[in-house]
């Protein structure tokens, strides 16, 4: 019944989805902020939150044979 609903729901606003944040990996990227364990860069207005957990990742543009996209990798987990 779960997944009845959630597919119609995805029908219903499926013509009109907007993306909620900027997926345009080509535009300008920064230095990751909010987690001292974070490295590398991300596109302009994304933010790294995973401070909360003992985790460290590292962000990087990457192009293979197509369009631009993030690279997320995480290099260590120790709690989250």
């Amino acid at each position: 019944m779960r997944r009845g609903l959630i597919l119609a729901f995805l029908i219903y606003t499926g013509a009109s989805a907007q993306p909620l944040i900027e997926t345009d990996f080509s535009s300008a990227y920064v230095a990751a902020t909010g987690n001292p364990r974070a490295t590398g860069a991300l596109p302009r207005d994304w933010r790294d939150n995973s401070n909360w957990a003992r985790i460290w990742t590292d962000y990087r543009k990457m192009a293979e044979d197509g369009p631009p996209f993030l690279r997320i990798q995480v290099t260590q987990l120790l709690d989250g």
